[in-house]
Parts: structure tokens; sequence; C-alpha cells
């Protein structure tokens, strides 16, 4: 303020410095936001960002990555979850056909058929067609024909009708059905992920020059002042100890002596060494060339073996360190995928196999999956279908649909539940719990912002109580921060503040406590 002879005090220049500094800071982080998600939809589309780029931003890449992370781990953690509660259905569905088929024995022998029908009907609702068993037509009289059954389609809402199987196709029926429930547990159980191993490994194991090898893994961590840290390791296959990089167990990076690179980093080298210059060798070089082709095309065969035992021993090795390739949600996730296909293919393979014992698709298989593909473009296209193709139709659109989520599986292990807020403090499930995006990107829980509350800079969520449901998708659809939902937001968070309450939902007394002296 000025004083009495109207002149501004030191103080009122030092605040109209910090006003000034904060102006810019907020443009800082505006625009570090706006690369942010600029690197966020780049690596969602799969594009490989250059560090050598004109504007590449270090700092908003990693932060894109993690958040990337955070959201695929969050999806990761629903497949499990979701894969738990279809396997415990599974086991409670089958109990239920075999108490079933045993019931319906006993009543077969006491030559009570109607009763047998009766307990072997509902069975329907297990068929992967998805229709369930209702009851008998019964005209307006109240007589009831047992010849005709009523089902009641997929929606939960259509009903038909269907004629009423023989008591012994109904026995029939369920003795397959429960048959095909336990082929498909044990047929899952004997087949290994090696297919998805095998892909992560081709990424994943590098070499010293003279062959030997490990697996590198790279990884997210966020550092003390709540940066991210782009992490490095490289493992022994064998045991998973850290032969370079950072290890995890103790925080510290080690020396390596070992010089680890790709392995066709090695080939280029090599490539370099062995080449010729000079305009007298190129005749030379290229009838090497040719020796080298017609070489290759005799041990093409043997080659091809050497590379499959090279792939099996290489896939033993990580099962034996444990290692971070494909975690067992993801396998178990694929099997119950291809356990879900197999039954919905048989319309197309005519019961054959569509798997053989190592989890690949047979050749049969293959000729299904097209043909049920081909079905769905054309019921989608609004052409007309013949009786054959309207029966299978609706198994085709549920193969379409799981072959697709079997394409989409991703399967990290990262170490925070829901990530960490800039400070480095672990989110928690915030004020709305654990929330859907519509913008493909998993969960949110909080969308962090930073605010100047009472001059101090203060992270707060914006995902609280006081939002209207359109302020809520605005931010689950990866809108930006409207002045309206930042003022909500402060206001929510001041009001917590006050009590000496920590901003964020935290789990535990003692982090609240930290915020008693913040009035």
């Amino acid at each position: 303020m000025p004083d009495a002879s109207g002149r501004f005090q030191m103080e009122d220049g030092f605040r109209a410095a910090r006003q000034i500094t904060q102006f810019f800071e907020w443009n800082r982080r505006i625009d570090q936001s706006k690369q942010t998600d600029a690197y966020l939809d780049r690596i969602g589309k799969g594009e490989k960002i250059n560090s050598g780029e004109e504007d590449y931003n270090y700092r908003a890449h990693l932060t894109a990555s993690a958040m990337q992370m955070q959201s695929m781990r969050a999806d990761q953690e629903f497949q499990a979850a979701e894969f738990e509660n279809n396997e415990a259905q599974r086991r409670e569905n089958q109990a239920d056909i075999d108490g079933r088929l045993v019931k319906a024995e006993y009543l077969m022998s006491r030559h009570r058929g109607d009763e047998a029908m009766d307990t072997l009907l509902p069975i329907y609702q297990y068929l992967p067609d998805g229709n369930q068993f209702k009851g008998f037509v019964t005209d307006d009289a109240g007589n009831v024909d047992r010849s005709q059954m009523i089902l009641v389609g997929e929606d939960g809402k259509t009903e038909f009708t269907e004629p009423t199987p023989t008591v012994a196709e109904a026995m029939t029926m369920a003795v397959r059905f429960s048959k095909a429930y336990k082929d498909t547990y044990h047929k899952s159980k004997q087949r290994a992920s090696e297919t998805n191993l095998k892909n992560a490994l081709n990424h994943q194991i590098w070499t010293t020059e003279d062959g030997t090898e490990a697996i590198y893994v790279p990884f997210v961590d966020v550092g003390k002042t709540g940066d991210y840290i782009l992490r490095e390791t490289w493992k022994d296959p064998k045991t998973g100890k850290t032969l370079k990089g950072f290890d995890e167990e103790t925080g510290k990076i080690v020396e390596g002596e070992h010089d680890f690179r790709p392995p066709a980093y090695w080939k280029q080298e090599a490539d370099k060494k062995g080449a010729e210059t000079g305009r007298e060798n190129i005749e030379a070089r290229t009838e090497a060339t040719k020796q080298d082709t017609e070489i290759k095309k005799d041990k093409a065969p043997l080659e091809r073996e050497n590379l499959k035992a090279q792939t099996n021993l290489a896939n033993k090795r990580a099962d034996a360190a444990g290692s971070t390739s494909g975690t067992k949600a993801e396998e178990k996730q694929q099997k119950k995928f291809k356990a879900d296909l197999e039954l919905l293919l048989e319309p197309f393979t005519g019961s054959k196999n569509a798997y053989d014992m190592e989890g690949n698709l047979t050749d049969e298989g293959k000729t299904a999956l097209d043909a049920a593909i081909k079905l769905v473009v054309k019921y989608n296209a609004k052409e007309e279908l013949d009786g054959a193709e309207k029966k299978k139709i609706k198994y085709a659109i549920k193969v379409v649909d799981i072959y697709n989520k079997m394409s989409a599986t991703v399967a990290e292990k990262y170490k925070d539940e829901y990530g960490k807020r800039a400070d480095g403090t672990p989110k928690g499930k915030g004020f709305l719990g654990e929330l859907k995006r519509t913008d493909g990107r998993g969960f949110s829980t909080e969308i962090s912002i930073g605010v100047n509350i009472d001059g101090k800079e203060t992270e707060i969520p914006t995902l609280v109580p006081t939002l209207s449901q359109d302020e809520i998708n605005h931010l689950l659809g990866g809108g930006e921060v409207t002045k309206e939902i930042a003022q909500k937001a402060t206001k929510h968070a001041k009001k917590r503040i006050a009590e000496g309450k920590s901003p964020f939902l935290e789990a535990n007394n003692r982090q609240k406590a930290s915020w008693k002296d913040v009035r």
C-alpha cells in the first residue's frame, strides 16, 4: 500500500513480482498440460515419439507415458476381476448342470418324465446363445401345452416359442454341455500362453556382443520431487537378478560390466565390420551375396527348427525367472477368451477343434473365424441373410466381440494402485470412487489440478461431490477443467483444509493430521 506521501512500499514491488511470476508459471503449466495431452494422444495411436523432434518435451513425454500405463493397469485390474467372477460363475453353472442331471436321472428311474423335463429345461440359460427357458405355452383357458416351450432372448425381453425336446434329448443336451464345460476347462489348463510370451520376448531379450542374454524391462518411476523418471533394467533370464540398470529391490543403479543391446544392433555392427568398401570389391560382394542366399535357402528348414527350439528355451527361462512378460491375469483372461471362442465357433467348425494344444488357431479355427467375421460384416451392411446364416449370426456377433477383446487385452505390472500425485503420494479411490473414462483411458479417481490457496500452490482433486453429472461426464471424456469446475473443486478443498483435512479423501488419520496447520 502507498505510504502517507503516496509512495509505494517495497512490499508492493515484491507482491507485483510474485504475481507476474505466478502468471508466467501458470502459462507454463497450461502449455505443459497441452503438450502432455498431445503426447498421450500419439501414444494411444501407437506412434513412436522421437526425442530428436524439434519441439520434444521430455517431462511431458514421461508424464503422458505414466498416465497411459496407469490407464492400462486400471483396465488390467478390471479384466482380472471380471475373469475371476466369470470363472466362479462357470464353476457354479457346471455344478448346477451336474446336480440337475442327477436329479433328472432319479426322476426318470421313477417314471416321472414331466418332472425330469422341468428339472432339465432351465439348463437353457447356460447355452452360448444367451436364451433362457421361461415356461410352457398356456392357452386362454389356462391349459398348458408342454409340447411348446417359451424362451426369453438375450435382451431379457423378447419372447419366442420352440418345440419342446424330448426328455432323452434334454438329457443328451445337458450331458454334452456339462462335458463341454469340463473339456474347455481342462484344455485351457493344458494350453500355455506361448504366443503372447514369444511376442513379448522378441522385444525384451537383449544380448551382449558375445551372446549373453538379459531381459530388458523399461518402466516409468516417480521421483521424490514428483517428477517422472524413465527407468531401465536388464535382468538375468534364469534368476531374475538385476545385471544392469535400476534395481527395484535396493532402489540403486547397478553398474554392470555388460553392454546389452537389441539383437538387431549387433547384426548392424557385424554388417558394418564385415562390409568392404571400394569399387573393386562390388562384384565380389555381389557374388558372395548370391552364394549366401543359396545357402540360406538350403538351411531355411534347419534354421526354423533351431529358432523354434531357442524360443521354447527362452520361454522356459522366462517362466523360471518369474518373467515380467505376460501377467497371470493376462494368461487367465486369454484362456477364458479362447474357451468362450471355441464354444461359439462350433456352428462354424462343425464341432472340430478351433485351437490346437499349444493354444494356436487350427486351420479349421481360422476358417471359422473368417466366416464369422464376414457374416457380421454382411449383417451390419443390412444384407439379407439366408436361413443358416440367421441361425449363426448371434454366435458370429459374440465371436467378433470376444476376438476384439482378445486383440485389445494388455498386461503390464505397475507398482501403484492408482498411480501417484505430483508430490509423490499415492492416489486413492477419491470422493466418487472408480469412474470409467469415456475416452478409452481406463479409470479416474481424482483428476488433480494445482491451485493457489492462501498464497500457497496446492494440488486438489476435481472429481468432488459438488460437481454436476454433466461436469463429471465432461472430465471423464477427456475435457479440459473448466472455470466452473475449478471453482467448485477449490471451494470443496478450502472447506476440508479449514477442518484440518487433506483436500483428498485419504485412508488414514496420519495423512489428515498433516493438514491441521494449514488453515
